[in-house]
């Protein structure tokens, strides 16, 4: 098995690791990642990459100097699985009691693996997955506080994993989805600090479809219902063990793009061509040739074929069916035909610079995936589809995560415009931070790049090879 999918059970504190090269001396705060660690049961390991335990795993930086602590999420799921038990659903795998599976799948005892990404929400740091349950946490010591509830009744058994932070509304806007005899979506609005989500809007649906994010402009939620849909009563049939297994491909049906109006609830929905996709990269309205539309840059995948190829028995044959495409998508406010271009081949885990949020950018940073033989990390200007790639022998890199040099200008003042007047000007004066394995060595090492000219300014060497992760954000 590859490295990137072994268990790891070392848990370090406050580590102070072996840099080569030089670590910028403005970096002075932390990189916090999220991602599964621990794929064994008493029966043997779990069917799916995305159901190993949450682990957390923190990268101070200070004078140049970078310390290094990893943490198991003490959760309900972290209890039963060091037992060698899987008590609830997980995305690709389930209990064997029938009971316990159709109550883990349809009613708020979900799992509380949060192994997806981390976000400050309700005051709190907290880690999130697909359900409901978010799992608030010390961001400098990564200990367990607890779950993060609300003091509202939004709906919902499963989520979009990741929320979308306005910063100039001081808000997140996320989603759920309600399955049932009456299905629905529901987005929402939670401000910053508040324990209470406002429903934006309710979107009825037959089978909901399979959403890990949302995109998010200024005035609308984006929600890009594509054709990998589960009908609620197939939760309930024979061989359905996990949430994944009610879930069906259907490219006849097309993906339905459900624009949701943030001031008033207003919902208009266009139509595209099938694909299949887990992470939007930004969203911005403009003015077309043909009226109003709104962008939408995804990673998309032909298929939902990619979920499959992540389930270990096919990890064990090569992941390289795990690779989409960065495409931009063209959708006309008032009607009218939804339209797409690619812009990189073989990428994945896409980000963007936090100031180019929900308005025109250039620059995206991501995964480059392939031959699997190696990953490594890229530049795209989405202008022009030109790309600057990093990559060494035999080295797999995870997320790629801009953080912007400390002396620039990020204050955009709400119209995304540094003092310069150049609103891209900050878009790659910084630096990119991705967790590295290299297979010779087996360890990681945590890689610095110079955004601008993707050349490795430092890397800081890990006591072990950490499993491949999801997501993680740069506090300050």
């Amino acid at each position: 098995m590859h490295p990137w999918f072994r268990t790891l059970t070392e848990e370090v504190r406050d580590r102070r690791l072996d840099v080569e090269g030089t670590v910028p001396a403005w970096l002075d705060g932390a990189l916090v990642r999220n991602g599964p660690a621990h794929f064994e049961t008493a029966a043997g390991r779990v069917n799916h990459w995305f159901d190993g335990l949450a682990m957390l795993r923190r990268f101070g930086f200070a004078d140049g100097e970078v310390r290094y602590t990893n943490r198991f999420l003490r959760t309900a799921a972290y209890r039963s699985r060091v037992n060698g038990d899987v008590a609830t659903t997980e995305f690709g795998t389930g209990p064997t009691s029938l009971l316990r599976r159709v109550g883990s799948l349809l009613m708020p005892t979900a799992t509380d693996n949060a192994n997806v990404t981390v976000a400050r929400v309700a005051g709190r740091h907290v880690a999130l997955t697909e359900t409901p349950r978010m799992v608030a946490f010390d961001p400098e010591r990564l200990v367990t506080f607890g779950e993060r509830t609300f003091d509202d009744d939004l709906p919902g058994q499963w989520t979009a994993a990741h929320l979308e932070r306005d910063r100039e509304r001081a808000e997140q806007v996320g989603l759920t989805l309600r399955f049932g005899r009456e299905s629905s979506y529901h987005v929402y609005r939670l401000p910053d600090g508040a324990r209470s989500r406002t429903e934006i809007a309710r979107i009825p649906v037959a089978e909901p479809a399979y959403v890990h994010s949302i995109g998010l402009t200024d005035r609308y939620a984006v929600v890009p219902a594509v054709p990998f849909t589960a009908d609620p009563r197939r939760f309930l049939s024979p061989g359905v063990e996990s949430f994944v297994d009610a879930f069906r491909w259907d490219g006849d049906r097309g993906t339905r793009f459900h624009l949701v109006d943030r001031a008033d609830g207003s919902v208009e929905t266009v139509t595209g061509p099938p694909f299949f996709f887990f992470h939007t990269v930004n969203a911005f309205e403009r003015d077309g040739a043909a009226g109003r539309e709104v962008v939408v840059d995804l990673v998309a995948f032909a298929d939902a074929s990619v979920v499959r190829a992540l389930a270990f028995d096919r990890v064990e044959q090569g992941i390289r069916r795990a690779t989409g495409e960065l495409r931009r998508y063209r959708l006309p406010v008032g009607g009218g035909r939804v339209t797409s271009r690619p812009i990189a081949d073989d990428v994945a885990l896409p980000r963007t610079a936090p100031t180019v949020r929900r308005r025109p950018y250039r620059y995206a940073y991501a995964q480059r995936t392939g031959d699997g033989a190696a990953t490594g990390l890229v530049k795209v200007d989405v202008t022009d589809g030109s790309e600057t790639v990093w990559r060494e022998h035999d080295c797999f890199a995870g997320e790629p995560v801009f953080v912007p040099r400390a002396d620039a200008s990020d204050d955009d003042g709400g119209d995304g415009r540094d003092g310069a007047g150049d609103e891209r000007a900050t878009e790659d004066d910084g630096v990119v931070l991705s967790v590295v394995l290299n297979r010779d060595r087996e360890r990681s090492f945590l890689l610095v790049l110079d955004a601008r000219t993707f050349g490795a300014e430092a890397r800081a060497w890990l006591p072990h090879a950490l499993p491949l992760g999801f997501h993680g954000e740069y506090l300050r």
